[in-house]
């Protein structure tokens, strides 16, 4: 029998030569369009957080410095003896009066009413029963002050109309500034009172600074050129000892 040679064929491994050098660059450039794409979505993610947090920082310092005016105005010139269960009459409406004058170019107004009970006044203070309250609004170098204490910051203007009853219907006809009333004889006929706050961001947050025009009540105010987010707040306030 015959043998026959049977042959094996060995495959040795190719040699590897590595990247080339346009490999290399073509993977660089990847990187580089991935790395830049993630930063410029982180990037505008921060900015828009940015933004929101801004406007909603915004909103409550807005809705706060509504809260306490209302709380305190819409009580201008209670008085004790006169009240009964149902209504609030004043014993003496001149109990309260608006500051004439301004603060630069803000209005200012004060407010005076008797406490019916447990009470605090702007600050936050507790009043005896039957004291004097007396409040005092102001802005002074971009902050919103009550009796000359800190109440808000960022309020850069504050502009006050007062409803004036010209028929005897409890109903305001026009919005005066406090300077064309006669409050020696008028005041009963002041019903309301409208307030209008203009407030500023804390942070800036847009993406260019740009100058905006803002109305509060009947006065136009320009603001400066900057990146600041900001809002007017505005609120009518019913006088409850002059319409009941």
């Amino acid at each position: 029998m015959k043998l026959i040679p049977v042959y094996k064929t060995y495959h040795f491994p190719t040699p590897q030569d590595g990247f080339t050098l346009v490999e290399l660059m073509i993977s660089a450039l990847l990187s580089l369009i991935i790395i830049t794409g993630v930063t410029t979505v982180y990037i505008a993610n921060k900015k828009t957080a940015l933004f929101q947090q801004s406007l909603v920082q915004l909103q409550d310092k807005g809705q706060f410095a509504l809260l306490n005016l209302r709380k305190h105005i819409r009580q201008a010139g209670a008085c004790n003896s006169n009240l009964t269960a149902t209504k609030p009459l004043p014993c003496s409406y001149d109990a309260w009066y608006p500051l004439l004058g301004s603060e630069g170019s803000s209005d200012q107004i004060q407010v005076r009413y008797q406490s019916t009970g447990s009470a605090m006044d702007c600050l936050g203070n507790t009043v005896a029963k039957n004291s004097l309250i007396r409040n005092t609004y102001m802005v002074k170098t971009e902050r919103l002050l009550c009796n000359g204490q800190v109440l808000l910051d960022g309020v850069e203007n504050l502009q006050i109309l007062y409803g004036f009853d010209q028929n005897g219907d409890k109903i305001a006809d026009t919005y005066l500034d406090a300077s064309e009333i006669n409050w020696s004889s008028n005041s009963r006929q002041v019903v309301n009172v409208w307030i209008a706050l203009l407030l500023r961001g804390d942070n800036p947050v847009k993406d260019s600074a740009e100058s905006q025009t803002y109305q509060l009540t009947n006065i136009s105010i320009t603001s400066p050129s900057d990146r600041f987010l900001r809002q007017v707040f505005s609120t009518t306030i019913a006088l409850r000892n002059a319409v009941i």
